[in-house]
């Protein structure tokens, strides 16, 4: 199960992808037509819809992955599920390098790649919540949320 996953993780990423494609294509449909405040909260939307994936995404690994084996195997199926929520992301910037404009997605994996690790650090040394991670989570993509500069386009 759990290789099935690693190997599927990019096509699943890429469709939890989908929904902030939708939110910009409107968002910029919406300028086009004259809605400039809904196209704004449309904009914002599709801004914020990256990191709610980045953090649903390592959620999901840290739940799933460390339940796949016996207790003793926790700490290698910890490192197993570092893998498969970051690969998916370091795939997208490896393809993306070529491309004229990359995006900030360097600095959202930076962010949560950091956050996943201090989560699993805290899952396996404090036996912290699930919750727990989830602000850890959050915190991490917050603050590469908020120093995006892509952001500032629609304040």
């Amino acid at each position: 199960m759990g290789i099935i996953i690693h190997l599927a993780s990019t096509l699943i990423v890429a469709f939890l992808l989908l929904p902030e494609i939708i939110l910009a294509a409107s968002s910029m449909f919406l300028w086009k037509i004259g809605l400039r405040f809904v196209s704004v909260l449309f904009g914002d939307l599709a801004n914020f819809a990256t990191p709610a994936v980045f953090v649903g995404w390592g959620l999901l690994t840290l739940t799933v992955f460390p339940q796949m084996g016996p207790q003793g195997a926790f700490a290698p199926l910890l490192l197993w599920s570092y893998s498969v929520a970051t690969g998916p992301w370091t795939w997208m910037i490896y393809k993306s390098l070529n491309e004229p404009d990359p995006g900030l997605v360097v600095l959202h994996v930076w962010f949560f790649s950091f956050g996943y690790f201090v989560a699993i650090l805290a899952l396996f040394f404090l036996g912290i919540s699930m919750q727990t991670c989830f602000c850890i989570l959050t915190a991490a993509m917050a603050v590469a949320w908020l120093i995006t500069p892509a952001r500032k386009n629609f304040l």
